[in-house]
């Protein structure tokens, strides 16, 4: 398909204890062979390939730079997975998406198939900005809409009931960065005690 040159496609089955750093790794160098020569360069190529796909979001590269620092013999945190994928452009749909939500922010693959989604939330995912021209002011002003949280919230349960956990951490709460990494090494510590990844203290 167009840009599938840009995709990462693991085709390896899962293990049930969900999907590793180490997996990814062993697929990574079965993928780029010039990878293979130390263990450390190929977890660093793989990880800065992964980094890449997240661009400039501060946010969302906390998040990742974070729970990498939790080390490697965790499951790994896949960033910009689509579950679903609508090939046709909206251009293309004339404007309406056929899928309420294609792309989520991260994807853990855990023990006994528990699959967790984190989604980052910035503002544009429950407000609307104003029309300047009506509300006569210079600076950007965003409304509560509704309408555009309500298939968010939709499309949550929708996965909730296909079984996967799905955990959304508001961009809000990363806007100081100690804090805010203070925060996810809570929650990520949390989350994988939960599913039997660390030994509990």
């Amino acid at each position: 398909m167009k840009n599938g040159q840009y995709c990462l496609v693991y085709d390896r089955p899962l293990e049930e204890r969900g999907l590793s750093w180490s997996d990814l790794v062993a697929w990574w160098v079965r993928q780029y062979p010039e990878h293979a020569e130390e263990a450390s360069r190929a977890r660093v190529s793989m990880r800065k390939r992964l980094r890449r796909s997240l661009g400039e979001n501060g946010a969302e590269l906390l998040v990742f730079d974070t729970y990498t620092e939790l080390g490697f013999d965790l499951p790994a945190l896949i960033p910009q997975v689509y579950l679903h994928y609508d090939p046709y452009s909206l251009t293309e749909l004339g404007g309406v998406s056929r899928l309420t939500r294609q792309r989520m922010d991260f994807l853990l693959l855990m023990n006994q198939r528990a699959r967790a989604v984190i989604e980052i939330d910035g503002i544009q995912h429950y407000a609307r900005q104003a029309d300047m021209l009506t509300m006569q002011r210079p600076d950007t002003v965003w409304l509560a809409d509704p309408a555009r949280y309500a298939p968010m919230v939709a499309e949550d349960r929708q996965l909730t009931l296909q079984g996967y956990e799905v955990y959304r951490i508001g961009r809000h709460e990363l806007r100081n960065h100690a804090a805010g990494k203070a925060m996810l090494t809570e929650f990520f510590t949390s989350l994988l005690n939960r599913h039997g990844h660390l030994q509990r203290q």
